[in-house]
């Protein structure tokens, strides 16, 4: 399988898995949040894109 590090990382230790260097240099992953047209501009939305998007930067940084 192959996936983000971040990702693997919570099962480690509890499931068995290893987390092994890739043979090949992939390119860097991205993620995006999508939402309907119809919520997109809701101030509830934008609320929670924002707090998704900070938790997700402060990931980076560990």
């Amino acid at each position: 399988m192959t996936t983000g590090r971040q990702y693997c990382e919570r099962f480690v230790d509890r499931l068995p898995v290893k987390i092994l260097e890739c043979p090949i240099d992939f390119p860097q992953l991205m993620y995006y949040q999508l939402w309907h047209e119809r919520t997109h501009a809701s101030a509830s939305a934008r609320w929670l894109r924002e707090q998704v998007k900070g938790v997700a930067a402060a990931l980076k940084k560990e």
